[in-house]
């Protein structure tokens, strides 16, 4: 199980997946400040075809943000929380960062809090979507 991430197999369709996470994350108090299309990019820039959709979206709990910045200005190089939603042979896999691999830091528990309840919120929207 790679712990860097929640992940979630859905049986849903690709922009389908993206609608309810989406829908996930805004519950839990996230919105989408990013959105890539990988695929298209690729297959634009490189002429390649990825194999699937692939998207990839920044999410942003302005709240959860403020903290973090707040115990240490350097998280922002972690920010916005990676969630991506992308076809895979066992369906489509609906899955975001675990802050609590990115920002737990144990001389800083302002820092450690914040990423903790990030975690929770981000492994509810994943499990909900």
């Amino acid at each position: 199980m790679k712990d860097y991430a929640f992940r979630r197999v859905t049986h849903y369709k690709h922009a389908a997946a993206v609608t309810r996470v989406t829908q996930a994350l805004a519950d839990e108090g996230f919105g989408i400040i990013t959105a890539v299309d990988f695929s298209q990019t690729i297959k634009k820039k490189l002429n390649v075809d990825f194999g699937g959709e692939y998207q990839m979206l920044g999410a942003c709990n302005p709240q959860l943000a403020l903290k973090v910045l707040q115990a240490d200005p350097d998280v922002g190089l972690l920010l916005p929380c990676s969630v991506v939603v992308y076809e895979a042979e066992e369906g489509v896999v609906i899955a975001a960062i675990n802050p609590r691999k990115l920002m737990v830091d144990d001389s800083n528990p302002a820092l450690t809090a914040a990423a903790e309840e990030a975690a929770e919120r981000l492994s509810r929207a994943v499990e909900n979507a």
